[in-house]
């Protein structure tokens, strides 16, 4: 995966390499595992990552991504919501799981309270003194 919009950016090809593996598919390696893979020490990659260059090119790499997904998963979507085999249900689901995974939907629990009170409205209208 290569570095986008960076162009002008004075990083070198170690450190856009540890970008890479910071936001990539690998998330699951450890700062020691980068750091070996791109031929630096731990240390030399901790530095990296207070350096402000550095640290916007790994925001702009991990929202590159992000907006990159989230294409793919709408052009899937839109695919999926306008072919006339699928069925209406499953359509359904489907918009409900994007805009969920999305964070566009919530689940919505409602709850029924009966209260029961030896307190007439009048009652409770003058102890709150509501008039």
């Amino acid at each position: 995966m290569a570095l986008v919009n960076i162009k002008k950016s004075k990083l070198t090809d170690q450190q856009k390499e540890a970008i890479d593996l910071l936001v990539g598919k690998e998330g699951d390696l450890t700062q020691q595992e980068i750091a070996d893979r791109v031929g630096v020490s731990r240390q030399s990659l901790f530095n990296w990552r207070k350096k402000p260059e550095f640290r916007q090119a790994l925001v702009e790499q991990a929202k590159t991504i992000s907006d990159t997904g989230l294409a793919y998963s709408l052009t899937w979507m839109e695919q999926a919501l306008q072919d006339p085999s699928v069925k209406d249900s499953v359509k359904v689901q489907i918009a409900g799981m994007f805009l969920k995974g999305h964070g566009m939907l919530k689940d919505v629990q409602e709850t029924t309270v009966k209260a029961e009170s030896s307190m007439s409205v009048e009652e409770a209208l003058k102890k709150y003194d509501i008039k």
